[in-house]
């Protein structure tokens, strides 16, 4: 992720079990943003799910458990806000962060703190 860069609401359940990030990069400021956000359990999502059989190939790139309405974003402002708290981690260098495929997450935006640093990340998905 480079400066401006984020990662919408969403969650990965239909491409396996759940999902690993493991931060790569050799420095990270707390100013920089990349934080992994993770909505409260109480948070009411409405998201897509792809029909029964579709691959995990087809479906990247789409907007499968992403927000059903993720361009409207007074319905996102809505879920969102309700309780409206989470718990957010930091991209430490060498963190391994795991999540389950029912844990609604998002990627922060990063700052143009960071200037020319960048959040790298191996992040795949677990069965």
């Amino acid at each position: 992720y480079m400066v401006g860069a984020e990662l919408s609401w969403h969650w990965d359940g239909r491409l396996g079990g759940g999902s690993y990030s493991f931060y790569i990069h050799d420095d990270w400021r707390h100013t920089w943003g990349g934080n992994l956000l993770i909505a409260s359990p109480d948070t009411k999502f409405s998201a897509n799910e792809p029909s029964e059989g579709t691959s995990a190939e087809d479906m990247i790139g789409r907007n499968y458990g992403r927000m059903s309405r993720t361009w409207n974003l007074k319905e996102e402002s809505d879920m969102i806000l309700k309780p409206g708290f989470g718990r957010y981690f930091a991209p430490l260098p060498n963190r391994l962060m795991l999540t389950t495929g029912t844990t609604m997450h998002k990627v922060e935006r990063l700052d143009t703190a960071a200037g020319e640093n960048t959040r790298r990340s191996l992040t795949g998905f677990l069965a």
